[in-house]
């Protein structure tokens, strides 16, 4: 079933609250949907749900929606999600169908307050300072080469 009319209008409302632009919430919404569609008006009830929690998530880890980014900031928040990407794909997703799209939190702070010596203050992943996130960003870009590597080698 489609989602509802109530949905759509908490995914929009969160949307702007968040100031989410058009690309990044056509990519949530593509992750929801595991690539079906980049309109919320084409999820299921259920992606529906799924993208509002999300994004209340989000919400509530949002200390205030500002207009834009500055460089800094939007550095970092591309190298925190080049980290998310590659862990879900290394198996840090939420279990069942959206294993590939849903960040497993409980996962994956553990793993990144663990990682060693680029994070020895054992930091959160939204905690780090860009210097940190650039040590990480590259630890997990290797331990997931190297993963790529041995999964190619078994072959």
């Amino acid at each position: 079933m489609i989602r509802t009319t109530k949905q759509s209008a908490a995914i929009w409302s969160l949307v702007k609250r968040l100031g989410i632009n058009d690309d990044t919430r056509k990519d949530l919404i593509a992750q929801v949907s595991a690539g079906r569609t980049e309109s919320s008006s084409q999820l299921s009830e259920e992606e529906a749900k799924q993208l509002i929690a999300h994004l209340n998530r989000l919400s509530n880890n949002a200390a205030a929606p500002t207009p834009a980014l500055n460089a800094l900031e939007e550095s970092k928040r591309k190298m925190r999600g080049k980290i998310i990407h590659y862990l879900l794909l290394m198996g840090y997703g939420k279990p069942g169908v959206e294993s590939r799209t849903m960040p497993n939190w409980d996962k994956i702070n553990p793993f990144i307050m663990n990682i060693g010596a680029n994070n020895p203050k054992k930091k959160s992943l939204n905690k780090l300072d860009y210097e940190e996130l650039c040590k990480v960003t590259t630890q997990v870009e290797a331990m997931y080469a190297r993963d790529m590597n041995r999964a190619i080698k078994r072959r």
